[in-house]
């Protein structure tokens, strides 16, 4: 429970970051593209644009490590 909290508290603090933003968009466009180039998804799909994304309120709970 202690490793949840910690991790909401920093979550809450850190997700609308422009750097947290950037990590997401990186991390995102890394795997459009792998999505693209592996696929068969990259056959139909051309191009995958991104213009908006929101990283929602609250982060899965840890229930057992």
């Amino acid at each position: 429970m202690f490793l949840n909290l910690i991790l909401a508290f920093v979550w809450r603090e850190w997700r609308d970051t422009k750097s947290m933003k950037t990590f997401f968009m990186k991390r995102m466009n890394s795997e459009f593209q792998d999505l693209l180039q592996s696929r068969t998804a990259g056959k139909v799909i051309e191009q995958i644009t991104i213009q908006d994304f929101f990283l929602g309120t609250s982060l899965p709970v840890i229930k057992g490590i």
